[in-house]
């Protein structure tokens, strides 16, 4: 919001604030997509977990029932899709965390282009790539500290939930 006053204030205007908050809502929808890819990677690392414990638990069984050639049917194609899921999430935590401070820093000073070729003044020049680089560093805490621990706790939460629903249901049955 700072950064979004000083940019008012700089070369660029109103039109440079603009362009920040466009910035701001691309990195939006990139923080959505890495969200959906991250908890769908969650769910696939638990359902693996608990397939282990089952397998484990159910391996004396296995062993007498099954034909061996069918004891790890389906683990190669479980674990292959896995590291599919798993690569995309690093690749989409990757470009989230270089795509928002440092593309910003490329977009925002793009956007004083007109204004230094209008011939604005050195003075109003140096608020906006104050704004700018104000706006980078807001963007890298955002990126590398609140995205990562917000998102690891909302997913966390969501995995945990139904604990906490089926204790409240519990206690209020007795």
């Amino acid at each position: 919001i700072m950064a979004g006053w000083v940019l008012v204030l700089g070369a660029g205007g109103i039109w440079h604030a603009l362009l920040l908050v466009l910035w701001m809502g691309i990195i939006s929808g990139i923080l959505v997509v890495f969200y959906r890819r991250r908890h769908r990677w969650t769910v696939m690392r638990r359902g693996l977990t608990h397939y282990l414990v089952e397998v484990m638990v159910g391996h004396r069984t296995r062993l007498a029932q099954s034909l061996r050639r069918f004891w790890h049917r389906g683990e190669d194609d479980d674990l292959a899709e896995y590291v599919k899921v798993l690569d995309s999430v690093d690749r989409t935590g990757i470009i989230l965390e270089v795509f928002i401070s440092h593309g910003w820093l490329v977009v925002g000073v793009l956007g004083l282009v007109p204004a230094f070729v209008a011939g604005s003044s050195p003075a109003a020049l140096a608020i906006s790539l104050g704004g700018v680089l104000s706006a980078e560093v807001a963007f890298r805490k955002f990126a590398l500290g609140l995205v990562n621990q917000l998102l690891a706790g909302i997913i966390a939460w969501d995995q945990i939930a139904p604990l906490f629903k089926a204790v409240s249901y519990t206690h209020l049955t007795l």
